[in-house]
C-alpha cells in the first residue's frame, strides 16, 4: 500500500531529504517492537484504538459520501463498503476493553483466504519467483491457525501483533525506499525501483534527463480501453469470477481473454496482441496460465483503437484521466515497443497497459507537503484497494478485468473529480492556504 502512495506522489518531494523516510521507516519497526513486546505500558492498546478509529472514520466519511453517488449500483457499493469499514473499526477500538475472539476470527479467515488464494494464483501461474509468494502463502496460514488457537501467544495480543507486522513492513519499505533514493541517480523513476521488480515488469520504466517542458493548452485525455471476455464474444455459460479475471468461453468453445489497451490520442496508443490467435480448452488453464519462457509467442503491436475497432469491436469498458505525465508513458512504451514477444502470464496486453498507467501516473499527486500527502493515501480507502489489486495481479498477471479494476480505482485516487475526501481535503487547505498567502502579499 505505502509503495503505491509513494509512486503517485514522485521521489522528486523526497530526494532532497531522502534521510526523512529512513527515520519515519526505522521509528514505525521500532514502534512495532514496542507494540508486539509490550514493553511500555498501555501502548499496545492505544496503538489498537488508534487503528480502530482510522477504520471508523473512513466508515463514517464513507457513509457521507455514499449520498452523492450517481447511480443506485454505486450507492450500494459504497454504502456497504462504508458500513464494513465502520463495523470494523467498532470492533477494533472496543478489543482492548471486550471480547477479541470476534475479530480475531474475522483477522484469521482474512489471513487464510489470503494465502490460500495466493497458494491457487501462484500454482497456476508458476512464475520465477513462486517459492517467495508460496512463503508468503505459508505464513498467512499459519497467523490464521496461530490466532484461531490462542498458542504460543494470549488471544487479546493478537490484535497488536497485526497491527506490529504492518509497521514493520511499512517501515521496511520506507527504509529501502529511502537507501534506493540515495544511491540511483535522479534520472531514475522510482517505478524501475527493485520495490516495483517482483516479476520485472517494471524492466522498461522511463529514464528521464532533465525537467518536463511547460505544456501548452491543455493535453488530451489519457483512455483505457478494456474489451471484457464477456464484451468481447458471444457468451453462452456463464461463470462470474473466471469469466471477468482470467477468460471465458463463446459458443463454439474458443477462448475469449479480452483484451486491454491505452491510448492518448495524437501521440501514443499501447496495444499488444500475439500474433497467432491462442486455442485451448478450459482443461488447458494450467499450461496456457504457465508464465516460462516456453510458452513465449510472437506478438505485435496494433496501431490505434480505430484500426482494432474495425478489425475487432469495440471495447466495453473506458475509463478517463487528465492527470498523467505523456513524456514518462511515451519514454516506457519506446522501451516496452522493441520487443515484440508475448506471454499470457508474463507479457501481455493488461501488463503493458499497467506498466504504462504505472509509469504515467509516477508523481501525478506531486505536492510541496509530500508527507501530508502520505497520511491523506493512507487514510484514503481506494488506495488500499488499488494496492490489493495491484498485489493479486503480481502474483498471478494483469488481465483486461483486473485492469480495469485497478484503472477505476486509480482513477478515485488521481483525478480531482473523483478523489476520495481525505485527498480533496487536503487540496483545499493547501488551496485556501495559499490562496491567503497570495492576499498578505498583494500590495
Amino acid at each position: 500500500m505505502i509503495k503505491l502512495a509513494l509512486l503517485l506522489i514522485g521521489g522528486k518531494a523526497f530526494r532532497a531529504h531522502w534521510w526523512a523516510p529512513a527515520v519515519v521507516g526505522s521509528a514505525l519497526i521500532l514502534l512495532a517492537v514496542v507494540i508486539i513486546a509490550d514493553l511500555a505500558d498501555g501502548i499496545s492498546i492505544f496503538a489498537t484504538q488508534f487503528f480502530g478509529l482510522v477504520f471508523l472514520l473512513q466508515g463514517v466519511i464513507g457513509i457521507v459520501v455514499t449520498a452523492s453517488k450517481e447511480t443506485t449500483a454505486s450507492r450500494l457499493a459504497s454504502g456497504l463498503k462504508a458500513l464494513l469499514l465502520t463495523g470494523l473499526g467498532v470492533l477494533i477500538f472496543l478489543a482492548p476493553t471486550g471480547n477479541v475472539t470476534v475479530l480475531g476470527w474475522l483477522f484469521a479467515a482474512g489471513f487464510a483466504v489470503d494465502g490460500l488464494t495466493r497458494l491457487f494464483l501462484v500454482g497456476l501461474v508458476r512464475f520465477p519467483r513462486w517459492r517467495e509468494a508460496v512463503a508468503l502463502s505459508v505464513v498467512e496460514m499459519l497467523l490464521a491457525v496461530l490466532i484461531v488457537s490462542d498458542w504460543p501467544l494470549p488471544a487479546h495480543l493478537d490484535i497488536p501483533i497485526c497491527i506490529g507486522l504492518l509497521l514493520v513492513g511499512s517501515g521496511g519499505i520506507l527504509l529501502h525506499f529511502a537507501i534506493t533514493l540515495r544511491n540511483e541517480p535522479e534520472e531514475m523513476a522510482i517505478y524501475a525501483f527493485s520495490l516495483f521488480g517482483t516479476r520485472n515488469w517494471n524492466e522498461n520504466a522511463p529514464v528521464l534527463v532533465g525537467d518536463d517542458e511547460p505544456e501548452e493548452g491543455p493535453k488530451p485525455a489519457l483512455t483505457v480501453h478494456v474489451w471484457t471476455p464477456t464484451g468481447a464474444a458471444d457468451i453462452k455459460t456463464r461463470r462470474p469470477i473466471i469469466d471477468r479475471y482470467l477468460m471465458a468461453f463463446d459458443v463454439d468453445g474458443k477462448p475469449s481473454t479480452g483484451h486491454a489497451a491505452l491510448e492518448v490520442p495524437g501521440e501514443v496508443y499501447l496495444s499488444h496482441w500475439p500474433v497467432d490467435e491462442i486455442r485451448a480448452s478450459a482443461r488447458d488453464l494450467a499450461h496456457v496460465f504457465y508464465s516460462g519462457a516456453k510458452n513465449d509467442m510472437q506478438g505485435m503491436f496494433l496501431p490505434s483503437y480505430e484500426y482494432e475497432c474495425s478489425d475487432w469491436t469495440a471495447a466495453d469498458q473506458h475509463v478517463e484521466f487528465t492527470r498523467y505525465d505523456l513524456r514518462r508513458l511515451k519514454a516506457y512504451w519506446a522501451g516496452y515497443s522493441q520487443l515484440n514477444a508475448y506471454n499470457v502470464t508474463n507479457r501481455n496486453c493488461s501488463i503493458a497497459v499497467a506498466g504504462g498507467l504505472e509509469s504515467a501516473f509516477e508523481g501525478s499527486l506531486h505536492c510541496s507537503y509530500p508527507w501530508l500527502r502520505l497520511i491523506a493515501l493512507l487514510l484514503t480507502p481506494a488506495l488500499w484497494q488499488a494496492a490489493y489489486i495491484r498485489s493479486r495481479a503480481e502474483h498471478m498477471c494483469w488481465t483486461p478485468g483486473i485492469v480495469l479494476d485497478y484503472a477505476r480505482t486509480l482513477q478515485r485516487i488521481i483525478e480531482p473529480n473523483h478523489a476520495a475526501f481525505p485527498l480533496k481535503l487536503l487540496d483545499w487547505l493547501h488551496d485556501h492556504a495559499v490562496g491567503r498567502g497570495v492576499k498578505e502579499i498583494t500590495p
